[in-house]
């Protein structure tokens, strides 16, 4: 006769949390960067009245 009596868990999943902490670090890195570049092609749009490649007779430069 099996002996169906409950046992503890195994580990089945594992984590390796120096392989996550540098691929969290690489996400936010990229993330920041991307941010950053978008809020300075901003800044420059306002600055020269007209977006990148774009041709304005109002635009400055």
């Amino acid at each position: 006769m099996r002996d169906y009596t409950a046992k503890s868990p195994k580990k089945v999943i594992q984590i390796n949390h120096e392989e996550l902490r540098g691929h969290l670090s690489s996400i936010v890195t990229d993330t920041v960067e991307e941010v950053l570049n978008k809020v300075l092609d901003s800044e420059a749009d306002e600055m020269v009245g007209a977006a990148r490649y774009e041709r304005s007779s109002d635009r400055q430069v």
